[in-house]
C-alpha cells in the first residue's frame, strides 16, 4: 500500500533523533518559525524595529542554499561576561547549507538553544 506525504512535521526527524521509517508519511522539510525566532535570545525587545537575523534562500541552477545571518542586535542583552558570550563568534556571523534544518540546528548549537528551550512558550 502506497501512502502520500502529509503536511505535518516528522517529530523524530525534527528533534534530531532520526527518522528510521522508510515509509514515513510525515514531512521532513517543514520548519516551525518559532524555532527560528528562538535563535534571538538576547535581542533588545520591545516593539521597535530591530534587524536581529536574516534567513536567505538562494536558488541557482536548481541548487538550493539556505543561509542564516545573526546580527549584533540579536545579542544586545547578552552580557559580555556571560560564559556563552565567550563561545559565540564575533557578530555578524552566518552559516549556510542545502538543508534549512541543519542550518537552524547549527545556529541553535552556537547560541545555546536546547531542545527544552524550543518547547517553552515565550511571553
Amino acid at each position: 500500500m502506497k501512502y502520500e506525504k502529509v503536511q505535518s512535521i516528522c517529530k523524530a526527524h525534527y528533534e534530531h533523533s532520526g527518522c528510521r521509517r522508510t515509509n514515513c508519511r510525515s514531512d521532513h522539510d517543514l520548519i516551525d518559525g518559532k524555532r527560528i525566532e528562538q535563535l534571538v535570545r538576547w535581542s533588545p525587545g520591545g516593539m521597535s524595529d530591530y534587524d536581529s537575523l536574516t534567513v536567505e534562500c538562494k536558488v541557482t541552477g536548481g541548487h538550493i542554499l539556505w543561509k542564516i545571518v545573526m546580527k549584533p542586535e540579536a545579542f544586545a542583552k547578552l552580557s559580555p561576561t556571560a560564559p556563552i558570550a565567550q563561545t559565540i563568534p564575533p557578530r555578524p556571523f552566518s552559516y549556510e547549507d542545502e538543508d534549512l534544518l541543519k542550518v537552524i540546528r547549527h545556529m541553535e548549537n552556537i547560541v545555546g538553544v536546547t531542545v527544552s528551550d524550543r518547547f517553552v512558550k515565550r511571553k
